[in-house]
């Protein structure tokens, strides 16, 4: 650098300022060249003497000249006239501007104080120097937004303490590495000033930047549905509610990929790629997806439905169609009812989304009814006093629900005549039930025989005698009795009479 300052006319400068900055101002020369000028000087003229240049001075030459940031930088090229030739330097305003230049768009310390070989060679409009910069500022940066990352959900994680809520604690848990990929992407936005990196560069950096902003994002979205979706199973299995705790897994998969992508396009995008092909293109796929796959979309819409609706849980008690068994599994595609023989049937969800399904577990109580069939050589009184000892035992009852009770003396039957009994018993559980029918019915049969009266059976009793003739003279007395009511019109025949008017009121004339 000291040979290269002797290009410069130090003129401006005090011998002292020549010997000392000489050669630094050299060096920062021939960076700003090399910065502003990476093509070379094409304009710069061959011959010795120089080339005419309107408004340029003959004893100057016009080097280089540019408008960066809307001010005007020029440099030029001052010729010596000596004996046997000419010498040509730096004009005198190079010297005295060069600091200034240098301060703008030079490199600063690194430019000061690294090897010129750094700086003589680039890959990707980036120089040697930069690249091991970048390298060792990438590194650094991670290990900080690492640090950074963990602190900011340790911070998160004692806040989420205070609260009375558990889904806080799970989501803070988990954002601490998005956290610090979100920081790292904030940090990598400090290259491009720290390094003197190039315009072009810099928005490089800036769309990777965003790109990576995105991605923690959603991340960060990604973290919050597994968090919210290991709640919402904590809760569904306090509850009970198996088909819950199935549907879960369901949804997480469905939602993860879909925001996943939705993120990943626009993270795309706005990395400068255009998404608008593999739009098209993954609508294409999506639309031939749905046609080949038309059966399975159908059973996992039905899925969804039945977690939304909730018609039944796993370990109810169901009847869909012609099956009916217990619940023993709510899968993606299918249902699994295990009947009473056993056997295991399975039901697609989208057929089980539009069957009419009967839930038995779902019963609030459940129902007792029975038919007491007697002899017909019952009498009334003792029919009456069935029906009052029933009711007396049914309302002491102490699983008998109370809000509703029915004994009646329903008919006379071909063989019997009959008491219909109809309870609410208060309980859900169908081995409970049956004991409980069980004792009800011992009870109510010891009624019926401590009143001495015998249960029918349908038979038929043949009696064999000599019919007796019909009375003649009671037949006519009928008929004179029917033909004087049908003159008085006292006979209820087709219809009753009309009432008679009260007191006070004209009659109409006829029925109303």
């Amino acid at each position: 650098m000291e040979r290269a300052a002797h290009l410069l006319d130090l003129a401006p400068l005090t011998e002292e300022r020549q010997a000392r900055s000489g050669a630094r101002l050299a060096r920062r020369l021939g960076l700003l060249l090399q910065r502003l000028a990476p093509a070379g000087f094409p304009a710069l003229s061959n011959d010795s003497d120089g080339t005419p240049e309107l408004g340029v001075p003959l004893e100057e030459e016009r080097l280089l000249e540019r408008t960066i940031d809307g001010e005007r930088v020029e440099v030029r090229l001052l010729r010596h006239r000596l004996e046997g030739g000419g010498r040509w330097t730096f004009a005198p305003s190079v010297t005295t501007a060069v600091n200034g230049l240098y301060a703008r768009f030079g490199y600063g310390w690194f430019g000061d104080n690294l090897p010129v070989g750094l700086f003589r060679g680039s890959v990707l409009g980036i120089q040697y120097w930069q690249w091991v910069g970048l390298l060792l500022f990438v590194v650094l940066a991670g290990l900080f937004a690492g640090l950074l990352g963990r602190g900011l959900g340790w911070l998160l994680s004692r806040l989420a303490r205070l609260t009375r809520w558990t889904w806080d604690d799970r989501i803070s848990s988990r954002l601490r590495a998005p956290l610090g990929l979100m920081a790292w992407a904030w940090l990598l936005a400090l290259s491009g000033p720290l390094l003197y990196l190039d315009a072009n560069v810099r928005e490089a950096i800036g769309r990777g930047q965003t790109f990576l902003l995105l991605l923690s994002v959603g991340w960060m979205l990604l973290r919050v549905i597994d968090a919210g979706a290991e709640e919402m199973q904590t809760r569904f299995a306090a509850r009970g509610d198996r088909v819950g705790q199935s549907m879960i897994p369901i949804g997480r998969r469905i939602l993860k990929p879909v925001v996943g992508g939705i993120v990943l396009i626009v993270a795309l995008q706005n990395a400068g790629l255009n998404v608008s092909g593999l739009l098209a293109g993954l609508g294409i796929g999506g639309l031939a997806l749905a046609l080949a796959g038309k059966t399975t979309l159908e059973n996992l819409f039905g899925s969804i439905t039945i977690a939304f609706d909730r018609p039944f849980r796993v370990g109810d008690w169901v009847q869909v169609g012609e099956h009916a068994g217990t619940v023993e599994d709510v899968g993606l595609r299918s249902t699994r009812i295990r009947t009473i023989e056993r056997t295991l049937v399975t039901i697609p969800n989208g057929q089980l989304a539009d069957a009419r399904v009967q839930n038995f577990t779902a019963r609030d109580r459940m129902r007792l009814a029975a038919t007491f069939t007697l002899r017909y050589e019952t009498t009334l009184d003792q029919l009456r006093y069935l029906v009052d000892a029933f009711k007396r035992y049914l309302i002491a009852h102490p699983r008998v629900w109370p809000e509703f009770h029915r004994v009646r003396f329903v008919g006379y039957n071909a063989s019997s005549v009959d008491i219909e009994v109809f309870v609410y018993l208060t309980t859900t559980d169908f081995h409970e039930f049956t004991g409980l029918r069980e004792e009800i019915l011992f009870e109510l049969g010891r009624r019926v025989q401590q009143a001495g009266v015998q249960f029918a059976f349908g038979s038929q009793t043949l009696y064999l005698g000599q019919d007796r003739p019909p009375d003649p003279a009671r037949a006519e007395e009928i008929g004179a009795s029917v033909r004087e009511r049908l003159e008085r019109g006292d006979l209820w025949m087709p219809e009753p009479p009309p009432p008679a008017p009260a007191p006070g009121t004209k009659s109409s004339g006829g029925r109303p």
